[in-house]
């Protein structure tokens, strides 16, 4: 099964057991986001220490979740994208936008790589600029 998201395909996982962990995945970016936002927004040092100790654990759950559940495929799942890994490569280029993180291990770098050169999502990196909030651009 699959869906058109603004007319990229995204896949849904088949079974009961794949789409419970392709859920767990999308929950486990909003928390990313949601961790990095807070922290952006927090003191110096909640900010640093997010980024030296809450957000490296994050990226090697994310490592070994995409092992485990990747079927040897490129991608989360296999060898389609899914709805969540869109919404995983948003928070990514996310930290990558408010920290100047581009490298986030072998792993989620060759899967970031991958994503980053579909077409629609190389056409459309290639067209965006990010929105900056008066209430985030004073961050």
């Amino acid at each position: 099964m699959h869906v058109l998201i603004d007319g990229l395909r995204a896949d849904i996982p088949a079974g009961v057991e794949e789409q419970a962990n392709c859920l767990q995945l999308a929950l486990n970016a909003a928390d990313i986001w949601s961790e990095a936002y807070s922290a952006r927004r927090a003191d110096e040092d909640a900010m640093k220490t997010y980024l030296s100790e809450r957000l490296p654990r994050w990226l090697d759950t994310l490592e070994l979740f995409h092992d485990k559940t990747s079927n040897g495929g490129v991608y989360f799942f296999g060898d389609e994208p899914t709805y969540a890994d869109f919404e995983l490569l948003n928070s990514l280029n996310i930290l990558d936008f408010m920290f100047g993180i581009e490298e986030f291990g072998d792993t989620l770098d060759a899967w970031k790589d991958a994503m980053e050169s579909r077409p629609g999502v190389s056409a459309y990196l290639a067209s965006c600029e990010p929105v900056l909030y008066p209430q985030v651009a004073k961050m």
